[in-house]
This record gives C-alpha cells, structure tokens and sequence, in this order.
C-alpha cells in the first residue's frame, strides 16, 4: 500500500519571474495528509491557489493556476518536481504572482526536495485508475 507524501521540513529558493523579472522568494513547506499541493501568496495575506485542474486558468507561455482573483504563474516546473517524487502534499510560498525561473528545469526545485526529505504518512493514497479510454 502507498501513503500520502509531504516534505519532511521547509526548504527555500530565491530567482526571479521568467515573465516578470521580478525577484521572488519561493518557500516549501510540509503540509497536512490531504491537503494537496497549494500555492500560497505571502504578498496577499497569504491567499491559497490550490493545485487543482478546476483552477487552470492559462497556459499560453506559462501554466497560471487562479482562484478567487489571486494567480500564481510559470507553475509547471515545481509541479512536475513534486509529483515526480510522490509528493501529494505540500504548501508552497511565494512573495511574489510567478515561480522562480531558476535554472529553465525542474531540477533545483528536485535537488531541494531531495535536501529537505520526504515524510510519508499513515493515510493510504487514494489512485484514480482509468480503465477504459
């Protein structure tokens, strides 16, 4: 059986935003069983952008997720870092609309993961098998 996966402590990068230019603090931190991946904007009262397919709100250039007027932009990278190591929950800070660019790849945000450690819980994972087209 496999278990729902967070980090086992915070970890942070700093860059700037690929489209923005602007300079950005991007903090990982653990985060309850079932919580899910969020994105959380420090700069707005910590408002929460669940990573969720319902709040896709572009992906021209860059995949934006929105929810209730609050973006976070250029996502695709820490999300495909997460769920390459099995993680299924995490909070992810920002003080600033879009992720660090850093390198152009997954791979620092792969390298913090791998430096602050996976915590796995005592929830089962709960898998969606398509079985048919």
């Amino acid at each position: 059986m496999d278990f729902l996966t967070t980090i086992a402590g915070p970890g942070t990068l700093e860059g700037i935003g690929l489209h923005s230019g602007a300079p950005v603090t991007m903090t990982l931190r653990p985060a309850a069983p079932g919580t899910g991946i969020v994105f959380v904007r420090t700069d707005l009262g910590d408002a929460e952008v669940p990573a969720v397919i319902g709040n896709l709100a572009r992906t021209s250039y860059a995949t934006t997720l929105e929810s209730d007027g609050v973006a976070v932009a250029t996502v695709e990278h820490v999300l495909s870092a997460v769920v390459g190591m099995g993680i299924d929950d995490l909070r992810v800070e920002l003080d600033a609309g879009e992720v660090p660019i850093l390198d152009g790849s997954a791979a620092p945000v792969v390298r913090l993961l791998e430096q602050v450690g996976l915590d796995r819980s005592e929830v089962p994972r709960q898998v969606m098998r398509i079985r048919q087209p």
